[in-house]
């Protein structure tokens, strides 16, 4: 088969606002791209963006939209330019990420294009719990979700949780396979120095945990400093390490001081992206209380760095963490259970978890595995 040209669209991509924004959209079309396929991403245009630009070698085409987020304006413009870019560059397959808006517009495209529309389910895009978006706009969303995830010729929910949700809304289960999240295990290692980062934020010989996360009520920051409360009475010598921000940053910082802990938090905002490797291989456990996930990336880096993990037992996190293996799972909200299992790892050999994830990860996450199993998906539906 000729090298394949596969658009790949998403209403959430990196770009100068937020550089953070759905990043593991980037990284699996550059690993897409490792592999000789070429990748085309179409996404919102923001203020003071080119319209067309490279970033590593991929062709990023920004389309300007003039509300933002979840009006229906955003589709017309969708499908006019993913025509204009598959007449000009003849495609072989478009890839949206998210069943709305990216996915219906994908669809819906197929009547002016004749070419296949693979959609990835992430979670908010499911997910009805009271957390996530689609609870928080209109109800006439809905028809055109069932509609997207129908009319796919494939769906690939990034967990067996999203898969179930993606059912509900009609997608078909022989055409709905389930393609995990991953991150690239050569970049996020065991081996990358566990010095610098210490030596740039002055810990010397503390533990550090560490949790990275939109601050948002969803992701349970809260219950983790809490729990820091407690873990400082049984070990001082602790340091917990919150990068990530959002609107919840001055309320958590008020938090830390009301619980007089804050001189064992250290809230780092946001991370860059060539330091992130060194902010997992510098800790000793990594943490996640959320409250509901789909299939967090974060874990992966943090088990492809080779930590112990430290997280709530909600769907899609107990995918990825397996309980007294390569970590503990807690119940939410439940800051005396996240205190005893941090103390139960680093009262123990958190390098003995920490190899457990490191080893989980490449035989069930690596980015190899998931690559493969989504291009054999791209040459099913193409054939």
């Amino acid at each position: 088969m000729n090298k394949l040209k596969i658009c790949m669209i998403s209403d959430c991509f990196p770009h100068k606002l937020n550089p953070f924004a759905c990043t593991f959209v980037f990284d699996l079309a550059k690993a897409l791209t490792d592999r000789n396929l070429s990748i085309i991403i179409l996404t919102r245009r923001h203020s003071n963006e080119p319209a067309v630009e490279k970033m590593e070698d991929i062709l990023v085409i920004r389309v300007g939209i003039p509300f933002f987020s979840f009006s229906f304006s955003a589709i017309p413009f969708y499908i006019s330019k993913l025509i204009q870019v598959d007449n000009y560059f003849d495609l072989d397959l478009i890839h949206a990420h998210f069943a709305y808006p990216s996915g219906f517009s994908a669809v819906f495209s197929k009547r002016f294009i004749s070419k296949p529309v693979v959609v990835t389910t992430h979670r908010a895009d499911v997910v009805t719990s009271a957390d996530d978006r689609i609870s928080n706009v209109s109800r006439v969303l809905f028809p055109l979700i069932e509609f997207t995830l129908r009319r796919a010729d494939a769906v690939l929910p990034v967990s067996k949780y999203i898969r179930r949700e993606t059912l509900r809304w009609g997608a078909s289960p022989i055409k709905t396979t389930v393609i995990y999240n991953s991150v690239d295990g050569d970049r996020f290692n065991p081996k990358n120095s566990k010095s610098f980062i210490r030596k740039k934020l002055g810990i010397k010989d503390e533990y550090i945990i560490f949790t990275l996360c939109h601050l948002i009520p969803r992701k349970g920051v809260e219950y983790l400093i809490r729990a820091a409360s407690l873990v400082k009475e049984r070990l001082p010598n602790t340091k917990f390490i919150i990068g990530g921000d959002g609107p919840l940053m001055k309320k958590l910082i008020q938090l830390s001081d009301q619980l007089a802990v804050s001189s064992h938090i250290m809230f780092v905002g946001r991370i860059p992206h060539k330091l992130l490797p060194f902010f997992y291989s510098c800790s000793d456990i990594f943490v996640l209380p959320s409250l509901n996930e789909g299939h967090p990336v974060v874990i992966l880096e943090a088990m492809a760095s080779g930590l112990p993990i430290v997280a709530t037992s909600v769907e899609g996190v107990k995918e990825s963490v397996i309980n007294g293996y390569n970590g503990f799972l807690v119940p939410p909200r439940n800051p005396k259970a996240l205190a005893k299992a941090i103390l139960n790892i680093l009262n123990r050999k958190p390098s003995y978890f920490g190899e457990k994830s490191r080893d989980r990860f490449e035989r069930r996450f690596s980015q190899k595995i998931q690559v493969k199993k989504l291009i054999d998906v791209y040459k099913a539906v193409i054939c």
